[in-house]
């Protein structure tokens, strides 16, 4: 086998390893890219799910509102018709003829 034969021989070789790590590089940015995407899928997931909770948590005080509004808004509201004797009355403070 002459030099150049020898030299041609290391040539491939040394083109056949540049090509494994480059093909190990490719791997490696792959996976750790893979990495990145499913912490940002379970970060994007807990947000979702507490922002769901938040939500749910709103949508329950809303209902116990509107809830003890309608109970209040379906109490009557008694009003005498004419005056109840033997009872004393107490102006009311900066409301004229407003009285208790």
């Amino acid at each position: 086998m002459s030099t150049a034969d020898t030299i041609g021989v290391w040539n491939v070789v040394a083109q056949f390893v540049v090509a494994l790590v480059a093909i190990a590089a490719v791997i490696i940015a792959l996976r750790t890219s893979n990495r990145q995407i499913e912490e940002n899928r379970n970060q994007q997931t807990k947000q979702i799910e507490a922002s769901d909770k938040q939500l749910n948590k709103q949508i329950e005080e809303s209902r116990r509102l509107a809830t003890e509004e309608r109970q209040q808004q379906s109490c009557p509201i008694i009003v005498p018709t004419k005056p109840i004797p033997n009872v004393s009355t107490k102006q009311v403070q900066g409301i004229p003829d407003q009285y208790l």
